[in-house]
């Protein structure tokens, strides 16, 4: 039986009723819901201990990069040149100068390499940043 498009409470159109009026098998008529005998409904103390399980707490976590006091050698800055010369298709990212095979066994620490960057391109001999990648200066530019 299609039951009235309008809500009852309000008089206004139903999404819900009116399609129930369009398409009647969607009409589902469902059982009371009840509690079987000896069962209990878990005291509310219970629920909110399991919940504060399954939340985590915030914490706002600061990340600082403090300044190494460690030089950084020529033949690293050499070899960065190198790294991104090599490169086919210009600029090369900061992922790819890191994870080069050229550096061997030895994988720079982050902060060394942006150290490293930093001096090559204060010294002209790389342009670019960390977000749209390097390239080696091209005076003619």
């Amino acid at each position: 039986m299609a039951k009235d498009p309008f809500s009852p409470g309000n008089g206004q159109p139903n999404p819900a009723r009116t399609l129930l009026q369009f398409f009647p098998e969607l009409v589902q008529e469902h059982e009371k819901a009840f509690i079987p005998r000896g069962e209990k409904i878990a005291p509310s103390d219970a629920v909110n201990h399991l919940e504060s399980i399954f939340s985590k707490p915030y914490q706002e976590v600061e990340f600082l990069e403090v300044e190494e006091d460690v030089s950084i050698s020529e033949a690293d800055l050499e070899q960065i040149v190198a790294i991104i010369a090599a490169i086919a298709s210009p600029p090369t990212s900061f992922a790819a100068i890191r994870n080069s095979r050229k550096w061997g066994k030895e994988k720079k620490s982050v902060l060394y390499l942006r150290n490293a960057l930093s001096q090559l391109i204060d010294s002209n001999r790389l342009c670019g940043n960390e977000k749209d990648g390097f390239s080696v200066f091209n005076v003619n530019q």
